[in-house]
């Protein structure tokens, strides 16, 4: 049901009577609609469709997928009821004719307060509206309607707690046949049966725990293979299929452990209204081992990419920092539930703060840390809520209560160098003063260019759907304090100094907010901070990499540094050019650990400077303008 749609603004809607609309234009659903952008109340879509059924002893059930709002759901002007959130499917009977029309009103919810508070880019991203699929059955005399699959796994033993509903029309008195099976590895499949009894017009839970015989881990990406299985559920000529993968997870003072091993987290920020497809591509171009979706929820297909990818999931609730912590649990329980089989899935974050209280660029220099000092002095965030919340949800998955700004005691703590305050030079700086033993990790961000006539979104979350604050500039910070037009350059090698400095100091969690134009995030268009990542000249999150400390200056002695974020340990050659002596330096470093390789002495006439790491399965480059 993804062809012709209309959608229009509510101008009243009163009980279970369908909304009144003045106008109503094309529109397209599922999607972003973005002919109602800057829309705060209610929008209705409408389309007709025929009987779905095969005859008439058949039912039907209208399903909903990735709602944003609030949805009141009217056929053939009968109310079905209502649905809100993203993580659950709105399924609803009905008794269809031969043409049917269905229309569905979506108002703002927390779901929708989420988009803007959280991940504000273009408004058309926050408007009500269904963002997944609308799909039509029928229903047979018995269907299985959907399976959740908890995997566990203890040691060498795994096993799967299975859940499969099943809707019947007719009286039932059968088995449900359940079969495992290994996805293109040798492994040891199984297949065992369980009873059903059900009446007439009934919809009953079977329930079933498969003991995984011979398992075989599900790993990220360089890691290890992304082992995976395929769980079948069948009654009669029906069946119902779900991939799964067995790991675990674990969060301590060194970062995030999969299967028991330590895992170096190097990840891109995705906000709302980004292709989530595009967004794992890039990730995967960019060596980056995780995704974090940013205040939305993406399909579930989305998920199984990143399991087959080997990328790690974090995954922000939608929720606003209003919400209760009583409801807050009660989204995270049903996220995980949907989400539980997924492997991928390993960080919940909870809250995050934006970027306030450093929404005015502060500059560079003495004076600027002055500033930044004074700010996050001034700074301050009541993680009570978030800390509750994360509390309650652990389990199985790490969490990430609560992500800010320098200044507020977040987990994870957000920068901006080069785009709010600071520049290359400042990085050691805010990093020796605002992280310590107690910060998980760090977000960082790097401007893009301004355009005539356009504003500049300096940060995913300092996109908001408002205007900017006042004092702030619509060009990147330069290295005097004052603005720089179009200086996207700088920038990058803000954010190039950002992730290195982090990797040295083997921060646990590194990730990168890729910043879009708030005219065209619904694209899911790149930009610079996400090319200076993966771009092939200074990749950004190699497993293996060279790197200076501090920025390197034409004419000046810099440190190199290697790191290896492998499990194994590295014996590597690294060659840089130009300098001013030709001897390569030789290093070996420990897995997930980074050494001093040596010095090097940068000629006062270069322009550039190039570090060549070769090993004896690898070779990789790493070059710094001067």
């Amino acid at each position: 049901m993804a062809d012709t749609w209309s959608g229009g603004v509510v101008a009243s809607m009163n009980g279970e009577s369908p909304p009144t609309v003045p106008t109503w234009e094309t529109v397209s659903v599922p999607g972003v609609p973005s002919a109602f952008d800057g829309e705060e109340g209610p929008i209705a879509y409408r389309r007709t469709f025929p009987d779905p059924r095969a005859d008439d002893a058949e039912r039907a059930e209208l399903e909903l997928r990735g709602v944003y709002g609030r949805a009141h759901v009217w056929i053939n002007e009968t109310y079905l009821g209502t649905h809100e959130g993203p993580i659950d499917p709105a399924r609803f009977r009905f008794e269809p004719r031969e043409t049917n029309e269905l229309v569905v009103a979506c108002e703002p919810s927390p779901s929708t307060a989420a988009l803007r508070d959280r991940g504000a880019t273009a408004g058309a991203v926050a408007v009500p509206g269904i963002r997944h699929g609308v799909t039509v059955h029928r229903i047979p005399e018995s269907r299985l309607r959907a399976m959740q699959v908890v995997p566990e796994v203890d040691g060498d033993k795994a096993s799967l707690s299975v859940t499969v509903s099943v809707d019947t029309i007719e009286p039932i008195d059968d088995v449900v046949t359940f079969s495992l099976r290994p996805n293109g590895f040798r492994g040891g499949g199984s297949m065992e049966r369980t009873p059903i009894e059900a009446d007439g017009d009934e919809r009953v839970d079977v329930r079933t725990c498969i003991d995984v015989r011979d398992p075989s881990l599900w790993w990220p990406r360089e890691a290890g293979p992304q082992h995976r299985y395929t769980l079948r559920a069948k009654l009669g000529d029906r069946s119902i299929e779900r991939t799964i993968g067995l790991r675990t997870i674990e969060q301590d003072e060194d970062g995030l452990r999969v299967n028991g091993r330590q895992t170096p987290v190097r990840g891109l920020s995705i906000p709302p209204g980004a292709s989530p497809t595009n967004a794992v591509d890039t990730a995967v171009d960019a060596n980056a081992t995780l995704v974090r979706f940013v205040g939305h929820v993406p399909p579930r297909s989305v998920y199984e990419r990143c399991d087959e990818a080997g990328l790690l999931v974090w995954q922000d609730l939608p929720i606003t920092a209003e919400t209760d912590v009583e409801t807050a649990i009660d989204v995270g329980e049903r996220l995980v539930r949907h989400r539980d089989s997924n492997p991928s899935l390993a960080v919940l974050g909870v809250r995050d703060t934006g970027h306030a209280p450093f929404d005015d660029p502060v500059g560079t220099g003495a004076l600027a840390r002055l500033r930044m000092r004074w700010r996050a002095w001034r700074a301050s965030a009541d993680r009570t809520a978030a800390d509750e919340i994360a509390s309650a949800l652990e389990g199985g998955l790490a969490s990430v209560p609560l992500v800010g700004a320098p200044g507020t005691g977040a987990d994870v703590v957000r920068f901006a160098p080069g785009a709010r305050y600071g520049d290359a030079e400042s990085v050691d700086w805010l990093f020796d003063r605002y992280l310590d033993d107690r910060t998980a990790g760090a977000v960082v961000s790097s401007p893009i260019t301004a355009r005539k006539g356009r504003r500049s979104d300096h940060s995913v979350a300092n996109a908001a759907a408002g205007e900017p604050s006042d004092g702030a500039t619509e060009d990147p910070v330069s290295t005097d304090g004052g603005a720089s037009p179009g200086d996207e350059a700088a920038g990058d090698t803000a954010l190039q100094a950002s992730v290195e400095s982090l990797r040295r100091r083997r921060t646990g969690f590194v990730l990168v907010e890729p910043l879009f134009d708030s005219g065209t995030v619904a694209s899911g268009d790149s930009n610079s901070a996400t090319d200076a990542v993966a771009r092939k000249s200074a990749p950004a999150f190699e497993p293996l990499q060279a790197v200076v400390e501090g920025t390197p200056t034409a004419g000046d002695t810099v440190t190199v540094w290697l790191l290896n974020e492998t499990p194994a340990v590295k014996e590597a050659t690294v060659t840089a050019r130009p300098v001013t002596t030709d001897d390569p330096l030789t290093a070996s470093v420990a897995g997930f650990d980074s050494t001093v390789a040596g010095t090097v002495e940068i000629p006062a006439d270069a322009s550039h400077l190039e570090l060549r790491v070769d090993t004896d399965d690898r070779s990789v480059r790493n070059e710094y303008t001067l």
